[in-house]
């Protein structure tokens, strides 16, 4: 039984393990300009590389007559080529486990940030923009009414006035609630 858990899960650690790196490299401060385009392409061609040593691997276990090394190789290369396939969701899933994992680890100072402000009879509504490119950048946000989540147009007045002073001043953004009143966003510019 122990034998066939591990041609189970060796190769999942395999097929998970460049999407497993993305998302730790997303959650450090070096992902947010150009350089993470060039890192986002090199990990691309590795888990081509690593799809292609699993096939090797798999001929190899064929020639030995190891049906079940065989199959369990198969998995890496049909895996990783749905990976590639579906490159939209598995980019947005790794997006999103690094955004979370850099907000777990910056949540003290996120606090103490908003403990510092001034105020106000309003709603707290705080943007902490990591940076990006010229036509994107991400963040984390902080809204006290949570009213970002709600779909564009049905934001109140009072929302839509402070939103203005921020990135929600472009039209397009896009949030993932994390907890409380944090989310995880997007902004088209």
């Amino acid at each position: 039984m122990k034998r066939i858990a591990w041609l189970v899960a060796r190769p999942l650690l395999v097929v998970l393990s460049i999407p497993l790196v993305d998302a730790v490299y997303l959650a450090t401060p070096m992902s947010i300009d150009l350089s993470s385009l060039l890192v986002e392409a090199l990990l691309a061609v590795v888990w081509a590389g690593i799809a292609f040593g699993g096939a090797v691997l798999c001929v190899i276990a064929v020639r030995k007559r190891k049906w079940r090394v065989a199959l369990s190789w198969l998995v890496v290369p049909v895996l990783i080529t749905m990976g590639f396939l579906n490159l939209p969701y598995v980019t947005s899933s790794t997006f999103i486990s690094g955004s979370a994992l850099r907000f777990a680890i910056l949540l003290p100072q996120f606090r103490a940030d908003l403990a510092r402000e001034r105020r106000t009879d309003e709603p707290a509504l705080r943007v902490w923009n990591r940076g990006g490119m010229i036509w994107h950048s991400s963040g984390i946000v902080y809204d006290e009414s949570d009213e970002v989540a709600l779909p564009p147009g049905q934001q109140s007045a009072a929302w839509q006035k402070r939103a203005r002073q921020s990135e929600f001043a472009c039209e397009g953004f896009h949030v993932v609630p994390l907890f409380g009143h944090f989310y995880i966003a997007d902004f088209p510019c």
